[in-house]
């Protein structure tokens, strides 16, 4: 190999290569150290470029449109009145609103930023501190929407309820100590306001150092956008002098394919968010769904974000029913049913002292025999309306009746709302209420004759108490085999056990390891 200059040239290049890398991999935090101040530094001016770019696009467009067409269209209308050969057509000095074209580009481009960003936060904040208020004021209700949840779901597949029932399922979520569930979760939160206070000087050094990082990207992208054509054409020259001709061409090339590449992606989706916005207000507003500026609001954020963004979701459920009547209801109709808005208490009447109120919750009306509970005075009883009860129509009987379940008939017959709606029971046997009957008209006589065919479940055996509250533990047949029962809870039997004779310890057993 000849040892030429170049060949010398490309040797002290390697050596300097691989003594580099060396030291690099010998020194990984350091360098990552580096990178990270590299990058703290360069922070606000890596902001304020992307802000130039984004406000460049339509300062760009105003300043063609507001500025620059209308001072050619001017020169353009001097030179056809001006008689030919009379001199030069371009006048010795532009107007003051010409000079300052660019400055008032600017401030028009922030003032249509900054006012879209407003506009929109005005509409989405209110709305979302809305929303999160009624999850918090709603709270207490949780126990009553989880039961109409689950009756809901039994409604529209009443074939659940069979299964549960063949699987000796207890779903009673009442049983369920909610208070005080809530009460742990409202001391944990309150108990962390110490951590809080302790992140105090943390945040507050955070929320300074993110003002003057924001104050800088702005004063140096006003730099960039007032001088873009001045450090467009000094940096060519920097590449013309650094590289070579062709290298230099390439480099410009590229730069002008992304600049026009990026500027025309986001001018594509500002006119796709604002197409999508107008769409969505527009048919929902014809089809009276209700919030209507919200969701067009939030999708013309979002679609600026690609792929994805147009994607969203509405809140405030279940006050949100996606439907609304198209045809509205007169006056007198609307005066003949009002309706019970969400945190309205109706008073229907009093039984044995206590007041029984309608009200509405965030799941749907529901009754209350008594005043809401307070530090000193137990929970109320609360029924849920049935679905065939509109609470327009509720009556004080009908009221009465409902939260004085489960009502006895006689014979050892009583008639009740469970889980999958109303039913009839005496001893082991029940049967659901369905078609005419219900619990508001059913007598004696009919709940003997709907019993009469029913066969009664056989009592279960008595394996012997559970040493914590010296309750029965009983073993019992069920259409799928037996199982145990021990209180309100239903255990199934392991296959091991199954083919024996089953003593008290062995359904302790059977009982801790479900647990």
């Amino acid at each position: 190999m000849e040892l030429d200059k170049q060949t010398i040239k490309k040797i002290i290049g390697l050596i300097s290569f691989a003594i580099l890398l060396s030291w690099g991999l010998k020194n990984t935090e350091f360098i990552k150290r580096l990178i990270a101040l590299a990058l703290g530094l360069l922070q606000p001016f890596l902001i304020g470029g992307v802000i130039a770019f984004v406000v460049n696009v339509p300062m760009r467009a105003l300043e063609n449109a507001c500025f620059i067409k209308p001072y050619q269209k001017r020169l353009a209308a001097q030179a056809a009145a001006k008689p030919a050969g009379k001199g030069s057509t371009v006048p010795a000095k532009p107007p003051i609103w010409y000079r300052a074209k660019r400055p008032l580009s600017l401030i028009l481009s922030l003032l249509l930023v900054i006012g879209i960003i407003g506009v929109g936060t005005l509409i989405v904040v209110p709305e979302t501190v809305s929303s999160f208020s009624s999850i918090v004021n709603n709270l207490r209700n949780f126990p009553l929407m989880l039961n109409q949840w689950a009756q809901e779901l039994m409604d529209w597949m009443p074939q659940a309820a069979v299964w549960l029932e063949e699987l000796n399922l207890n779903l009673d979520l009442t049983s369920i100590d909610w208070r005080e569930i809530i009460t742990q979760v409202v001391n944990f939160l309150q108990n962390g306001a110490g951590n809080v206070l302790n992140t105090t000087f943390t945040v507050a050094s955070g929320i300074f150092n993110g003002i003057v990082t924001g104050f800088l990207a702005i004063v140096f992208s006003f730099y960039l956008l007032m001088n873009k054509e001045k450090l467009g054409s000094q940096t060519k020259q920097l590449l013309y002098a650094l590289l070579k001709e062709p290298h230099a061409d390439y480099l410009v090339r590229v730069g002008q394919m992304t600049n026009r590449t990026f500027s025309k992606f986001l001018s594509g989706q500002c006119v796709e968010a604002v197409i999508l916005a107008t769409l969505f207000f527009v048919s929902m507003s014809i089809l009276r769904f209700p919030y209507a500026m919200i969701i067009s609001t939030l999708i013309a954020f979002t679609a600026l974000i690609p792929i994805f963004g147009a994607f969203i979701g509405c809140s405030n459920y279940p006050e949100c029913k996606y439907t609304k009547p198209l045809v509205d209801t007169t006056d007198e109709e609307a005066s003949a049913t009002p309706k019970l808005k969400s945190g309205e208490d109706k008073v229907l009447g009093e039984q044995n002292g206590l007041k029984i109120y309608l009200k509405k919750g965030p799941y749907g009306h529901y009754l209350q025999l008594g005043e809401d509970a307070t530090a000193t005075t137990e929970k109320p009883k609360r029924v849920a309306l049935p679905k065939n009860l509109a609470p327009e129509e509720v009556t004080f009987e009908q009221a009465s009746t409902l939260v004085s379940l489960p009502k006895q008939l006689g014979n050892g017959i009583e008639v009740n709302i469970g889980k999958f709606g109303q039913y009839i029971k005496q001893g082991g046997k029940s049967r659901s209420l369905t078609g005419n009957d219900n619990i508001f008209n059913i007598t004696l006589e009919r709940a003997e004759e709907l019993l009469k065919n029913v066969a009664e479940r056989p009592a279960g055996k008595v394996l012997g108490q559970h040493p914590k509250d010296k309750t029965d533990i009983t073993l019992n047949t069920g259409r799928y085999g037996p199982y145990l029962k021990w209180g309100k809870n239903n255990y199934a039997i392991p296959k091991e056990f199954k083919d024996k004779e089953l003593n008290l310890d062995e359904a302790l057993k059977i009982i801790g390891s479900k647990k």
